[in-house]
């Protein structure tokens, strides 16, 4: 008879061939290896399933869940029901844990009852795993508590979950996919805190591939709503998005979301990306998504979009040795801090 491991993490997986070799072994080589690990495979065609097999065949912590094609929040939600723990991990499939990770994690949530998740510092990493710099999370639950309204305040990939803690939230929900996380924390924190280790959990992996960089307005409408939801039981004890199968117009418009809110959002996240990706080597795709944040400020008609975009535009030329345009990025900067400019730039 199989005993309950300490720890459970799960990890869905579509088309990894690539990196989901060494995401397992991350795990599998934990300095706590009392664990099982639940891979659920999302309908992958590459060589994603024998590469599974293989690691279920040479160790019988790692248990495949395979499956037709339902999307990752579906998959996530096969995967935290498979699990047998009374913690659950996350682990994306292009990611790498680091070695003390797990037993870290526990020892925090066994100190700290009253956290329901706890996340960490990520070693931001490009395609061939070479260090890029260390991205720092908010620490304590009462600043967590004061930016989650701004942005999502723990990597998804670096958390640990009470496994009760996710059943009391009731799990994520499939109308946020691209921000189920981000709705999901919300909701845990109206019976939990959360917080953040202060230390790296977890290699987070850049590449233009990610499903992050491909559905930005998806993401930005799921983040938006989410917010607006969570306002809404905040204030009223109501949820308008409450066991509805998708965002549609009608949802959004009882949440209050505005195509500006989504504008605003979706600026901030592809100037993040365009960031994000510029660090990793990926200069076209970096001006590409540069482009697509000033048309979506543009549409936001916000001069505090538009500052903080141009601040991050003068960041990457900075970056990127281009005194010039570093410069022009902050003389926009100026015009908009203090309202004398309307329109906005482009990358060049």
């Amino acid at each position: 008879m199989r005993t309950v491991p300490r720890v459970s993490v799960v990890m869905p997986v579509l088309d990894g061939e690539r990196f989901v070799a060494e995401s397992i072994a991350s795990v599998l080589r934990q300095t706590d290896d009392d664990l099982e690990l639940i891979v659920v495979d999302d309908g992958s065609t590459d060589r994603t399933p024998e590469l599974l097999a293989e690691f279920a065949r040479a160790d019988r912590r790692v248990c495949v869940l395979r499956r037709t094609h339902g999307g990752l929040t579906s998959a996530l939600n096969a995967g935290f029901e498979a699990a047998s723990a009374p913690f659950v991990a996350r682990l994306d499939s292009d990611d790498v844990a680091v070695e003390d990770r797990l037993e870290r994690q526990l020892a925090a949530l066994n100190q700290r009852p009253s956290v329901g998740v706890i996340g960490g510092a990520v070693e931001m990493i490009d395609g061939e795993g070479r260090l890029l710099w260390t991205d720092p999370y908010p620490l304590e639950p009462d600043e967590i508590r004061q930016v989650i309204w701004k942005f999502c305040p723990v990597l998804h990939s670096a958390v640990m979950i009470r496994r009760e803690a996710w059943q009391q939230a009731g799990g994520y929900r499939e109308a946020f996919r691209r921000a189920e996380d981000y709705d999901l924390w919300f909701r845990v924190l109206e019976r939990w805190d959360i917080a953040n280790l202060a230390e790296p959990v977890v290699r987070y992996r850049v590449h233009a591939d990610q499903v992050s960089v491909r559905f930005f307005r998806e993401q930005a409408i799921a983040a938006v709503a989410a917010r607006a939801s969570a306002r809404h039981r905040r204030d009223s004890g109501r949820d308008p998005a409450a066991n509805r199968p998708t965002l549609d117009a009608a949802t959004l418009r009882e949440l209050g979301v505005s195509g500006e809110d989504v504008a605003r959002e979706g600026a901030s996240a592809h100037a993040w990306w365009a960031l994000v990706l510029s660090r990793a080597g990926y200069s076209e795709t970096s001006s590409a998504l540069l482009k697509e944040a000033w048309a979506a400020a543009r549409m936001a008609g916000s001069a505090g979009t538009l500052y903080e975009l141009a601040l991050t535009d003068a960041r990457l030329q900075r970056e990127r040795r281009r005194p010039l345009r570093m410069a022009h990025a902050l003389m926009r900067a100026g015009r908009h801090r203090f309202g004398r400019d309307n329109t906005a730039d482009e990358a060049r």
